[in-house]
This record gives structure tokens, sequence and C-alpha cells, in this order.
């Protein structure tokens, strides 16, 4: 038994005390035999366990507080579904947003906000994705959080970029992960985008900033020499898939160094090379591709003057492996060891995708591991030298699929409204949008921008505007001015006349002279597919940019293509 001494004059100590009585012949008892251990140091550890276990509770419930007023508040539309696919969870912007009534969220009726024709194909969507396991659905776009951001601190703007950062990465990891037989039916696509290496590895480290310190890991993130040798700054790659990459390496690499002794650190380093870099990866074991079609290199990656190679590494001083986990940790649902699940989790995929990535964008992935002492995990993929201008634009807000009913449907089909700053040298945009509420807030964004801007609510409002223009050859003479156009944004997907009808016929009526010049149209879709954009391409727009999206990106595509003009 445990009970406490108090000896006089001094504070009492906790002791272990065992008894054994001792009998004799006639098993009488006739003293007893006992000892006292002292464990006055066991109990004050366990007293600071139950003190912090105390904290870190309430400490968690703060946590969920603040969580639940954040989502409750965020400037994102969110709607929760329980297994039973009934509406669990619904915050206030989500019916800001929709315009569904204000109701108890047992009473919330997501197909009442629906267009009727598209009922259907949502219910469709939705068994598929029900499929796959647990669903939730977040509807978000846009929304002017500027005013708010600079009420905001540096710390919490911060923040707020780490969680769009990780939503968007998130994201696609998930996507791809479900979509695993993607990879077996070689219908994954490599998507190259112009982005800053700089920046891109700033990113990373703004993502896992987090992790890293609440597992009590320090990560450092390298810019290599070879970055400035070669004068590498803005490429032409897959971010994203890049990305995966190293989310699947650096959670990884985290996971399995927080529990170690000493330093625990993670260091990512990304450089360049103008050839495959063997001779960076000299120490470390390649992993070896299977000849399938699927681990070859997608045609997007061309090599041409300007390829080079972007390499990234990932060095950990966590537990590393044996000579027997190293040999599978790169196949199919399998880790190190049995133990691994146990102690760590994970599905074993991770670094199964991540070869079978770095295979589809024409580089290898390697790595060494020394038990007890870390591992080093690192892979290259082809990339081309770009300017900061070329190439289509990351982009970063979803769409929604409908009209939204209410108030806001009964707005003019064809409007105008001046700037609050105009510009000296204004443009004028026409903004072709059948989500009115999509419609309306990249209205005022753009409008912030200092452009002049119209709206249509579907190609065939569009195309009769365009008739009331100067461009057009024959448009009534009035005593204003009519108005002009310099840019089109045009939805794909929209009722009545779609944004690939309304391209022909705007093409068709700029060839038979009824439009007296070139408008430059920019397809504004959430149908980011290669072949989709390939068709509006093909129709006649002169470029893309694909929803989720930020304005100031859009706007490098608009000012890039008005100073065609």
């Amino acid at each position: 038994m445990s009970l406490r001494f108090r000896p006089e004059g001094k504070e009492s100590r906790w002791v272990q005390v065992a008894c054994v009585p001792v009998f004799d012949n006639s098993s009488r008892v006739v003293s007893i035999t006992g000892c006292a251990t002292d464990i006055d140091a066991q109990k004050q550890v366990e007293h600071e366990a139950i003190v912090k276990r105390a904290v870190a509770l309430k400490q968690l419930h703060l946590s969920e507080a603040r969580l639940l007023n954040l989502i409750e508040n965020a400037p994102l539309g969110i709607l929760i579904f329980d297994k039973a696919r009934r509406p669990s969870f619904v915050n206030k912007t989500w019916f800001q947003m929709t315009g569904h009534p204000s109701v108890p969220v047992k009473n919330v009726d997501i197909r009442s906000i629906i267009f009727p024709k598209d009922i259907p194909e949502f219910d469709k969507n939705l068994d598929d994705v029900w499929r796959t396991g647990d669903f939730v659905d977040m509807t978000s776009h846009e929304t002017d959080i500027t005013k708010r951001l600079h009420e905001l601190n540096s710390n919490m703007v911060d923040a707020v970029e780490t969680i769009m950062s990780c939503t968007m990465h998130q994201k696609r990891i998930i996507d791809d992960i479900l979509s695993l037989s993607k990879l077996d039916s070689n219908l994954l696509e490599i998507c190259p985008t112009v982005f800053q290496v700089k920046s891109f590895l700033a990113r990373i480290e703004s993502t896992f900033k987090l992790e890293a310190m609440q597992a009590g890991v320090a990560l450092v993130t390298i810019p290599d020499p070879s970055l400035s040798r070669l004068g590498v700054d803005h490429i032409e790659a897959d971010p994203g898939r890049i990305m995966q990459v190293l989310v699947n390496l650096v959670v990884n690499a985290i996971k399995f160094t927080k529990d170690g002794a000493g330093c625990k650190t993670v260091t990512v380093r990304i450089g360049a090379s103008p050839r495959p870099p063997m001779d960076v990866f000299v120490d470390l074991t390649m992993v070896t591709q299977n000849p399938s079609r699927a681990d070859e290199p997608t045609t997007a990656m061309k090599t041409t003057a300007e390829t080079l190679y972007l390499w990234c590494s990932v060095k950990d001083t966590g537990c590393g492996m044996d000579a027997a986990s190293m040999k599978r940790i790169f196949s199919r649902f399998t880790q190190a060891s049995p133990k691994t699940y146990g102690k760590y989790g994970g599905s074993g995929l991770g670094l199964f995708i991540s070869r079978k990535l770095a295979a589809l964008q024409g580089g290898e992935i390697g790595f060494t591991s020394q038990e007890s002492v870390g591992s080093t995990f690192a892979f290259y993929v082809k990339a081309t030298r770009a300017r900061p201008a070329e190439g289509l634009l990351p982009l970063i807000i979803p769409d929604g699929s409908a009209p939204v009913k209410g108030v806001l449907a009964q707005s003019p089909i064809v409007t105008s409204e001046r700037p609050q700053h105009p510009q000296k040298d204004q443009l004028s945009i026409l903004l072709v949008e059948d989500n009115l509420v999509n419609q309306r807030v990249l209205k005022k964004q753009l409008q912030r921008h200092g452009y002049h801007v119209y709206t249509a609510d579907n190609g065939q409002d569009a195309f009769d505007f365009i008739k009331t223009t100067r461009h057009w050859k024959c448009v009534a003479k009035s005593l204003e001015p009519p108005p002009s156009i310099d840019i089109i944004l045009m939805d794909i997907e929209m009722p009545i006349v779609d944004g690939l009808q309304c391209t022909n016929m705007i093409r068709a009526a700029q060839k038979d002279g009824s439009i007296d010049k070139h408008l430059h149209i920019v397809a504004v879709t959430a149908n980011a597919r290669p072949e989709q954009l390939k068709r509006a391409i093909e129709a006649g727009m002169d470029d893309s940019v694909s929803k989720p999206f930020r304005v100031k990106d859009l706007a490098l595509v608009i000012e890039r293509l008005s100073a065609r003009r």
C-alpha cells in the first residue's frame, strides 16, 4: 500500500509499504515483517502529469471553442453531412451565400437552393463521393476579407495564409488518394504552371511550421546555392504535384523525429541542376522503377534548351530504418514494419504515390537511412526556365454550381458600376457568370482593382450586350456614346448559351466583320482538366484561369492581355 510519512519538522513523503506475516508451527501469527520504499519522486511525477493533463484539457477546450468560433464566422460557407446524409452543421456564411432561410440545422433543405435541373447531377455526385468514405461538403468563394486582414496583426495574417495553403494541398492529396485507381489507369495528369522557387520554399515552411513546432521539431528550409549559380528564379513545373510529394516526405520526417532524443531537426533543401542530379544523390539509394507505362514521364514534360531539373531533399534526425525496412517502404500499402502502424499510424500509400509522381514528372526518388541516426529522402523532377508572366496562374477559390435563389436573382441581366477609385487608363471588363453570388463578389473585387465592370448571366445575354457596344458594326446611334469592352471573363458551364458557344458566336461575328476588333476572352472555370482547357483555347479563348483563384492573380492575366491592344 501507499501512504505518507510525516517526519517531525519536515514535509511529508510518499512511501510504498509491503507487510508479510510470520507464522509458527501452529499457523499462528507471531510477528509481521515489513519494508518501506521511498516513492516520493514517483508521486511528484504523477502529480505533475495530472496537473499537465488538466492544463492540456483546459487548453483543448479553449482550442475547440476557438475553432468552433472560427468555423462559425469563417468567410467560407461550410455545410457538413453526417453518416445518414443529413446536414449536421451549417455556419452563418453558408446561409448568407446561398440565400437559404436561417433555420435549425435539422431543417436545412439543400435541394431547395439548387437549380432544379442540377438536382439529379448533385444526387449522383453525392452518391459517388459517399462511396469513398465519410463526406464533408464545403462550399466556398472569395469574400471581401481585405478590410478584415488590415485589422489583424501579422501573426494572424500568417495563420490565415497557412490555412488557405493547407486547405488547397489537403484537397489535392485527399482527391489523389481517394482516386488511387487513376495511377493504375494512367489518368493522373501533370499540369505545369509557372511559379517562383524561393516563394515555393517559403510556402513549405509556412505550411509545416505549426505542425513541427507542436511536435517539438525544428523545421529548416534552405535554398541550395545551385539556384543562384544557375540563375533559377521562376520555373514551369507542377507545384501541386511537387508539394504533394513534399507533404508525404515532410510529414513522415516530423512523425518519425518527434519522439527522438537530442537534436530534433527536419531540413528541407531545394536546388536545381542542368542534368539529372546524380552527383547530389550520390549517397542515396535510388528506387528502381518498374517498366510500366504508369511510370513513364507525362508528355507535358518535354525536353528543350531551357530544361533543368529541380531537386528537393528532406533530411531528419529521427529513428531511421534498418536494412529490412528499407526494402519495402515504397510498396503500395506497405510500411517499414508491422510496428510502424501501431505507433505512428498511416496508410502506407504516401511513398508509393511519391515514387509514381516523381516518375510522371520525369524524375526519380531515392533515400538513405541509418537506424537511430536519421533518414534523408530526395527526389527530382524535370522543369523549364520561365519568366514570371508566362503560363497559367495558380488559383485559389471554388465555385458554386448553380444560380442562387432569392433577392439576387432579381438583378438586371447586364449591369455596370463605376469603381470607387478609377484609374487613369481604365479597362472595361465584361464578366459572364451564371452564379449570381460569385458574380457579385467578383465584380466588387474587380472594381476595387480599378476596373469598369459589366455583368451578364449567361452567354446569350453577353452576346446581346456586345451588340450594344461600339465594337458592333451596326450599333444604333444615340446621344450617349456606346460602351466598350477590353476583356471578357467567361464562365464555361452556363445555362441557355454556355461559354464555349458564346465564344464561337463572338469569333464568328469578328470573322464576318460584325465585330470590328479582337475581343480578348479569358475562360474562368472550375473544370481545370487539360481536355476542358484545350477545348476553351480551340473555341477561340485567349487564356484560362481555374477556380478557385485569387483576384490579384487574375488581374495579372487581365493586364497582360490588355497590353496586346
